[in-house]
C-alpha cells in the first residue's frame, strides 16, 4: 500500500487546463489505482461552441469535447451525422450481426497491464461496416480544422485504423467481473471517440500528462511495467503528473491527442452496468444473454508528422527484422534500443519512433488475429 497525496501544486511543466477542465478529487480506485485515499483529478467540462473555440481547446489540452448539438458547418450537427450510425450498429449488436466480427481479448499486454474486452479490427470495419467510414470521412474536414493540421489524413494502418471497442457483459453472472483497457499510447496521434452507449460509472477515458517525463526524471522506461512506474511516481514525486479525465457519453464526439501521453479506459464491472440499466435499455442493448455495457468507436487520423514517425519506424522495423524475429520479451526491447542506437536519431524523433514500434507491436495483439 502507498500513500497519494491529495495536494497536487501547479507546476511549470503543465498547461493551465483550468479554462476547459474542473478540478475535482475521486477515491484511487477509481482510477484502478491500489490505495484507499483520494486522488486529485481534472475532468473535461468545456463545451465548445465553434470550430474555432474547439480548435483553441484542442490546441491547449490536447482534447476536446463537441457535444450532440455541436454545429458541424451549416448543415449538420453531430448528433445529425453520429446519430443513425449510433443507432445503426446497436441494432447490429442487438441482433447478432456484430457477432462473427468481434474478437474477444483476455490478457496481459507488453507493460503489465491487462486487457479484457472485444474488439473489431480496421480490416473487418473497411469491409464490413463501412457506415463507420463513412461518417470518417464526413468529420475529416472538421479534424483537419481542430487539430490545426491540413495535411492531416485518415489512417489505413492495418494494425492502428479506425476499430470498435466493446466492453461485454453477462446478466448471469454470480459475482462481478470487470473489464477494460490497460495504460497505452497510440502510433496515429489523433483519434475520435464516437461512444455508442456506456451503461452507469466507470469507463472513462483517462490522460496522464507528464507520465513520459516523470519516467524519464526516475530512470524508468515508460513503455515498460506501468503499474510498477505509477506506483515509483506516485511514491516519489505525486506533483510532477496530473490525471485528465473525459467522460465517454453516447451522442458525444471527444477527440484527443493519443500518441503523447499514456491513457487509459477505467475498468467497468458488471455491477456497473447491471445496477443502472433501464428496462428500455436492457432490450436495445442485449444480444442473448450478453449486454453491451460499453461501445466506442475509434476513429483514427494522422497528421504529417505522425505520418513521418511512421515511415522511419517502419524503416528500421524493415533493416533489422526484430518483430518477426523476437520471441523474449526483454529481447525485443534489447534489439529495439540496439537498432535505434544505430539509427542516429535525435532524442525526440528517437522517442517518437520507439513509441510507434512499440505500440505497433501492442496493437497487432489487440486486433490480430490470435
Amino acid at each position: 500500500m502507498y500513500v497519494i497525496i491529495i495536494f497536487m501544486p501547479k507546476t511549470s511543466s503543465f498547461t493551465d487546463i483550468s479554462s476547459y477542465y474542473t478540478e475535482d478529487s475521486i477515491l484511487a480506485k477509481d482510477l484502478d489505482i491500489d490505495s484507499v485515499d483520494s486522488i486529485k483529478i481534472w475532468r473535461l467540462s468545456y463545451k465548445p461552441s465553434t470550430l474555432s473555440e474547439a480548435n483553441e481547446c484542442f490546441t491547449s489540452c490536447g482534447a476536446v469535447l463537441l457535444p450532440s448539438n455541436f454545429s458541424l458547418g451549416s448543415n449538420h450537427t453531430v448528433s445529425e451525422l453520429v446519430e443513425p450510425v449510433r443507432v445503426g450498429l446497436l441494432k447490429k449488436w442487438q441482433t447478432g450481426q456484430l457477432d462473427n466480427l468481434t474478437k474477444t481479448k483476455d490478457y496481459v499486454a507488453y507493460n503489465m497491464t491487462e486487457r479484457h474486452m472485444r474488439t473489431i479490427a480496421y480490416p473487418d470495419v473497411c469491409k464490413n461496416l463501412t457506415e463507420i467510414i463513412t461518417l470518417q470521412k464526413s468529420l475529416l474536414p472538421f479534424i483537419k480544422t481542430i487539430a490545426g493540421d491540413t495535411e492531416t489524413e485518415i489512417s489505413t494502418d492495418s494494425d492502428e485504423g479506425t476499430v470498435v471497442n466493446l466492453q461485454v457483459f453477462t446478466d448471469q453472472v454470480k459475482e462481478s467481473t470487470s473489464q477494460q483497457h490497460g495504460a497505452h499510447s497510440d502510433r496515429v496521434d489523433t483519434t475520435a471517440v464516437v461512444t455508442l452507449e456506456n451503461i452507469g460509472p466507470h469507463g472513462d477515458l483517462v490522460f496522464i500528462d507528464n507520465y513520459a517525463e516523470s519516467c524519464e526524471d526516475l530512470g524508468l522506461d515508460q513503455h515498460q511495467d506501468f503499474n510498477h512506474n505509477l506506483k515509483e511516481i506516485l511514491k516519489t514525486k505525486p506533483q510532477s503528473i496530473r490525471f485528465r479525465v473525459h467522460k465517454t457519453t453516447p451522442g458525444t464526439i471527444v477527440i484527443v491527442r493519443t500518441d503523447r501521453d499514456i491513457h487509459f479506459i477505467t475498468s467497468k464491472s458488471s455491477d456497473d452496468v447491471l445496477s443502472n440499466i433501464t428496462p428500455d435499455e436492457r432490450i436495445r442493448l442485449q444480444n442473448n444473454s450478453q449486454i453491451l455495457g460499453r461501445g466506442i468507436i475509434n476513429m483514427a487520423f494522422e497528421t504529417k508528422h505522425c505520418r513521418e514517425v511512421d515511415r522511419i519506424s517502419k524503416e528500421i522495423e524493415s533493416k533489422y527484422s526484430f518483430l518477426a524475429a523476437h520471441q523474449d520479451y526483454n529481447d525485443f526491447f534489447t534489439k529495439l534500443n540496439d537498432a535505434l542506437e544505430d539509427a542516429g536519431l535525435e532524442k525526440e524523433m528517437k522517442e517518437a519512433v520507439r513509441g510507434a514500434i512499440i505500440t505497433r507491436v501492442s496493437a497487432q495483439d489487440l486486433y490480430g488475429e490470435n
